[in-house]
């Protein structure tokens, strides 16, 4: 009988612990909805896709410790964002020629210093009059690492720190990457 009251109680501490979580979690995620309603007039894209990967990245290192239904749903929502961001700078047609290619987005804290080099390439890439949409920020884009968004046309950027082969890859990932980005420009064309 007291195993059973102890075991009540406990499961009663943890549905409290993880609904005052929850909450937390909500209010981090009503702040970055607001950076987001604020764009472009308080803030910029960029600034609130490092804040976005910034929350991703504590959610990821806190599921590694425990795994947690509150933390999926929060990278998920986050990542609705991103979603968000990318169908307020894209045409739908753009976006649906980007989601062809099916898969869970990446771990941001797996990436390591690939990550850290897409916001590099982010920044430039918005220095120089581009609106940059990091893919591994949303749901939906899973073609490239950037989607950079100008006036009159789209980037599809892929980073990669490593050297360049002295030969092009016949198979594997960057066969599949490659052959991607050839075949994309087709489509881009198709919808203009």
């Amino acid at each position: 009988m007291a195993k059973s009251a102890t075991r009540k109680l406990r499961s009663r501490r943890q549905s409290g612990d993880s609904k005052m979580n929850e909450n937390r979690l909500d209010e981090r995620r009503q702040t970055l909805v607001k950076h987001f309603y604020g764009l472009p007039e308080h803030g910029s894209p960029l600034a609130l896709q490092h804040a976005m990967a910034t929350e991703v990245k504590i959610a990821e290192a806190a599921s590694q410790k425990r795994r947690s239904p509150e933390l999926a749903r929060h990278r998920r929502l986050i990542r609705i964002i991103g979603d968000s961001l990318a169908f307020s700078l894209l045409h739908d047609h753009t976006i649906r020629t980007l989601t062809r290619h099916p898969g869970a987005p990446a771990s941001l804290t797996g990436q390591g210093q690939d990550f850290s080099f897409t916001m590099e390439v982010a920044k430039a890439l918005s220095a120089s009059g581009y609106v940059p949409i990091i893919c591994d920020l949303t749901n939906l884009l899973v073609v490239g690492d950037i989607v950079a968004v100008a006036a009159n046309h789209v980037l599809v950027v892929e980073c990669k720190r490593s050297p360049l082969p002295n030969r092009l890859a016949e198979s594997g990932c960057l066969a599949r990457q490659r052959a991607r980005g050839l075949k994309q420009p087709n489509t881009f064309a198709e919808a203009a």
